[in-house]
C-alpha cells in the first residue's frame, strides 16, 4: 500500500494527479483522515469544491477535533458561499486553538457575509487583540461599522489600519469616504490630497476630493477635481453623475445636461438610473420641466422603483402645475422609502397646495413627525441655565439664507436683534452664498453651514454650540431642517416664516404666526402651540428699482387680471372663479406665470385644461417667471391681481402692492390662506379682503371697472406700504425676543 510520505513527495513535486491516483487507491481500500483531507485538497486545488466539501465532510466524521481540519472546511464552505457552515468550522477550530489568527479573520469574514454585522464586529475586534498589526482586519472592521452608520468608530478603525499600511490607497479611499459621511469635510480634504499625491492616476480618490470640494462649497475646485476623475475613469457613471451634480450646484446645468447628451452615444442603453436622474435635474433646474418629464418617465419605464427618478417627476409636474399626478409621484416614492425626509416632505408642500381635507393634510404631517423622531433619539443637553448675566442662544435654520422671499422676511430681524442680550447663530442649509448672504452673515454674530451634511452631524453641530432656542424658517420646502430638528440638538425649538402650515413634529414646541399668546396651546391641525407675533409680517422693499407705469388698461383699453404666483398655487377652484370673473367683465384678459414656456405642447395643455374649466383660451396670456427685476416690470402690464387659494401670496402679494397693483384675496379658515388678508389689513386695503368666491368676483370685478379708483391706488399704494407697519421692524422684533424669553423662563420653570 502507498504510504502518505509518497503522497507527500509528489505533491512536492507538483505531480497532482499521479498523488490524487495514489490518494483514490488508497481511500478505496482504507478512507483515513488523512488521506480524505489530502484528497480534498487536491479536489479543491482544481476548483471541484463540491466534491472537496463532501471529502472534508467525511474526514470530519472520524475525528473533528484534529488541528487545522476544521479551518480547511470552513475555507472550502466559504468559497461555496456557504457562510453560516463556514462560521460554525471556524467556531470549532477557535475553540481547539483559540489564538488562530487565521480562524478569527476567516469567522469575521464569514459573519460578515452572512448578514451578522454584530457578531462579524466583534470577531474582528477579538482578531485584533490577538494581532495588533492586522491591518486586513482593521480595514475590514472599519468597512462594516461604515455600513451599520457608525462614522466615528469607522473612523477609528481606518486610521489604525493607515498606521500599519501608510499610503495604502483602498484604506485612504475609504477613510476619507467615512470622514465624509459623517460631515467631517475639512478632516478629509487634506488626508484626499496627500493620497493624491502618491495614487495620481486613482480616479476613485479625485471623485472624493471633489465631493469634498463640493461639501464645503467650493464649485469650481470641485468641478476641477471631478474632472479629473471623470478623465480617469470615463466609462463609470458614478464619475460623471459626480461631475454633472457639482455643475448644477455651480449654477451651470446647461454645461451638465450637454456633458452628458454628448456622452449618451457611447453610453449607450443608461446603466442605472443615476444618469437620467441628473439629467432630469438639469433640465429641471433649466426651467425645461417637460424634456425632464420625458427624461423620467424614460428611466421609470427601466426602473420603476426608483425613489429619485419618482420624486422628481414629481417635482417636475408640480413645477408644471400637474398637481394630482405630482402628488401620485410623491406618494409613490414615499412608499418605496417611507423614511426618506426630503420626499415626505415634498408630498406634504404638495398636499399643502391642494384642496385636500385640512385633516387628512394634517394626519399625513403627522405621519412625518412619527417617522422622523422615530429615527432621531434626542441628543444629551446640557440643563436650561438662566439668562441673567448672559446672552440667550438664539439659531435660525435654513436653506434660503441668500436672495430669497424669506430673506425679505428675516433680514429686518437680525438687523434690529438685541445683541446685548442674544447671541445669534444661522445654519445654512443649502450653502448657495449671494449678495445677500454676505449682508445677513454681518448681522450674526456666527455663521455654519450644515449643507449636504447627515441630520445626525448637522444636529450635533448646532448641540454643540449650545443653541438655546432653534428656529426653523423653512417648514417643509425644499432643503428643508426638519430631520435635523428631529434630534432636538436644542432644548427649545420653533418655526416660522417659510410654510404657512405646522411640520408634524411634536419636538418643535412653538409656530409662530397667527395664535395665542405664550404659553400658548395647540390648536386644530397643529403640533406646535400657536403663537402671535403680529398680525401682519414685516418685510423689507424690493431689492431692485421699478418705478410704476400707468394702468395698463389706459393704453389698452381693456382690463388685465393676473396671478403672478408660483403657477403650483393654482388649483381647479382658482380657475374656475377666475372663469367666472372674465365672464362678468367682458373684453377682459387674464395672465399668468408658468414654468417651462419655451415647450409649446405644455402651453397647450395648460390652456387645454383652462378651457375645460371655463376660461376661455383666447383671452389668457402665459408668461414665464424671471427674476425680480424681470418680475416687476410684468406687474406695470397688470390692473388687478388675482392671490390663489387656498394657498395665498406672501412676498409676491407685497411686490404687486408695491408697484401699485391691488391684490384681490380670499380668505378661508385655514392656515395657508392667512398672510395676503393680514398684508392688506396692515395698508388698511380691506376691500380687496373676501371671504367666499361670490364676494372674490364681486372685489375684482368693482375694481375692473373703477378706473379712478385704480389709477388713484396706483400711484398711492406704495407710500401706503412705506408708511404701514409693514415696514416697521423694530416692534415686531421687540415682541419676537419677548416670545424668546418668555419661552426661556417657561423651561426653566419645567414647561417645554
Amino acid at each position: 500500500m502507498t504510504d502518505l510520505r509518497e503522497i507527500e513527495r509528489l505533491l512536492a513535486l507538483g505531480q497532482l494527479t499521479q498523488a490524487e491516483r495514489l490518494l483514490e487507491e488508497m481511500v478505496a481500500v482504507d478512507a483515513s483522515q488523512e488521506a480524505l483531507r489530502w484528497l480534498a485538497k487536491i479536489a479543491f486545488s482544481h476548483n471541484d469544491r463540491r466534491r472537496a466539501a463532501d471529502l472534508m465532510e467525511e474526514a470530519r466524521k472520524q475525528d473533528p477535533n484534529v488541528p487545522e481540519l476544521n479551518f480547511e472546511y470552513g475555507v472550502i464552505s466559504l468559497s461555496l458561499d456557504h457562510f453560516e457552515r463556514a462560521a460554525q468550522a471556524f467556531r470549532a477550530e477557535i475553540a481547539l486553538n483559540p489564538t488562530h489568527a487565521g480562524a478569527h479573520y476567516n469567522l469575521a469574514y464569514a459573519l460578515d457575509r452572512a448578514k451578522r454585522p454584530d457578531e462579524a464586529i466583534a470577531a474582528y475586534r477579538r482578531l485584533i487583540e490577538l494581532e495588533p498589526g492586522n491591518a486586513d482586519a482593521a480595514y475590514n472592521l472599519g468597512n462594516i461599522l461604515s455600513r451599520q452608520g457608525k462614522g466615528v468608530e469607522a473612523a477609528q478603525a481606518y486610521e489604525h489600519a493607515l498606521r500599519l499600511r501608510p499610503g495604502d490607497h483602498d484604506i485612504t479611499h475609504n477613510y476619507a469616504a467615512s470622514l465624509l459621511g459623517r460631515g467631517a469635510v475639512a478632516a478629509a480634504e487634506p488626508i484626499l490630497r496627500s493620497a493624491i499625491a502618491r495614487h495620481p492616476q486613482s480616479g476613485r480618490l479625485w471623485m472624493l476630493l471633489g465631493n469634498s470640494l463640493s461639501l464645503q462649497g467650493e464649485d469650481q475646485a470641485a468641478i476641477d477635481a471631478l474632472s479629473q476623475a471623470a478623465a480617469r475613469m470615463p466609462d463609470d457613471e458614478e464619475a460623471l453623475v459626480n461631475l454633472v451634480l457639482a455643475l448644477r450646484r455651480a449654477g451651470r446645468p446647461a454645461a451638465g445636461r450637454d456633458l452628458i447628451v454628448a456622452r449618451r452615444p457611447a453610453i449607450g442603453r443608461w446603466r442605472s438610473p443615476a444618469l437620467p436622474n441628473a439629467l432630469a435635474l438639469c433640465y429641471l433646474d433649466d426651467g425645461e420641466a417637460t424634456k425632464a418629464i420625458d427624461v423620467l418617465e424614460d428611466a421609470l419605464a427601466v426602473w420603476p422603483d426608483t425613489i429619485e427618478l419618482n420624486s422628481n417627476l414629481g417635482i417636475a409636474c408640480s413645477a408644471l402645475g400637474y398637481s394630482e399626478r405630482a402628488i401620485a409621484c410623491f406618494r409613490c416614492a414615499h412608499q418605496l422609502d417611507p423614511q426618506a425626509a426630503d420626499v415626505h416632505s415634498n408630498l406634504l408642500f404638495a398636499l399643502s397646495h391642494s384642496s385636500m381635507d385640512e385633516e387628512e393634510i394634517f394626519a399625513e404631517h403627522l405621519r412625518f413627525g412619527k417617522i422622523q423622531q422615530s429615527l432621531a433619539p434626542p441628543l444629551p443637553l446640557p440643563a436650561p441655565r438662566p439668562a441673567t448675566g448672559r446672552r440667550l442662544r438664539i439659531g435660525y435654520l435654513s436653506p434660503d439664507l441668500r436672495d430669497h422671499a424669506v430673506s425679505y422676511f428675516l433680514e429686518p430681524v437680525l438687523h434690529h436683534h438685541d445683541r446685548s442680550r442674544f447671541e445669534v447663530y444661522c445654519y445654512d442649509t443649502r450653502n448657495k452664498p449671494d449678495g445677500v448672504t454676505a449682508r445677513l452673515q454681518s448681522m450674526v454674530d456666527h455663521w455654519r453651514i450644515v449643507a449636504q451634511l447627515p441630520a445626525e452631524a448637522a444636529a450635533r453641530i448646532i448641540a454643540k454650540d449650545e443653541i438655546d432656542i432653534l428656529v426653523d424658517l423653512a417648514g417643509h420646502t425644499a432643503l428643508n431642517g426638519l430631520p435635523i430638528m428631529a434630534w432636538q440638538p436644542a432644548p427649545v425649538q420653533m418655526t416660522w416664516l417659510g410654510y404657512p402650515y405646522t411640520t408634524g413634529m411634536s419636538r418643535i414646541a412653538y409656530r409662530l404666526g397667527d395664535g395665542a399668546e405664550l404659553p400658548g396651546t395647540r390648536q386644530p391641525h397643529s403640533t406646535e402651540a400657536l403663537v402671535r407675533l403680529l398680525d401682519h409680517p414685516v418685510l423689507l422693499p424690493p431689492r431692485v428699482e421699478m418705478t410704476p407705469s400707468p394702468s395698463p388698461s389706459q393704453s389698452q383699453g381693456v382690463v388685465t387680471f393676473a396671478c403672478v404666483n408660483r403657477f403650483q398655487k393654482v388649483t381647479d377652484d382658482c380657475l374656475r372663479v377666475w372663469a367666472r370673473l372674465l365672464r362678468t367683465v367682458p373684453g377682459s384678459r387674464l395672465l399668468l406665470t408658468i414654468d417651462d414656456i419655451r415647450d409649446p405642447d405644455h402651453c397647450r395643455a395648460i390652456l387645454a385644461r383652462m378651457d375645460r374649466l371655463g376660461l376661455p383660451p383666447d383671452r389668457v396670456s402665459l408668461e414665464s417667471r424671471r427674476p425680480l427685476k424681470g418680475f416687476l416690470a410684468l406687474l406695470n402690464n397688470v390692473d388687478v391681481a388675482l392671490d390663489p387659494f387656498p394657498y395665498s401670496g406672501g412676498s409676491t402679494t407685497f411686490f404687486s402692492l408695491w408697484m401699485g397693483v391691488p391684490v384681490v384675496t380670499l380668505a378661508q379658515e385655514n392656515q395657508r390662506s392667512y398672510t395676503t388678508a393680514a398684508i392688506l389689513n396692515a395698508i388698511s386695503l380691506h376691500e380687496t379682503i373676501t371671504f367666499s368666491a361670490e364676494q372674490y368676483v364681486e372685489a375684482a370685478a368693482r375694481l375692473a371697472n373703477a378706473t379712478a379708483h385704480r389709477d388713484h391706488l396706483r400711484a398711492t399704494l406704495r407710500a401706503r406700504l412705506l408708511a404701514s407697519p409693514l415696514m416697521a421692524p423694530e416692534p415686531l422684533v421687540r415682541k419676537l425676543e419677548a416670545i424668546f424669553a418668555g419661552a426661556w423662563n417657561l423651561l426653566l420653570r419645567g414647561r417645554p
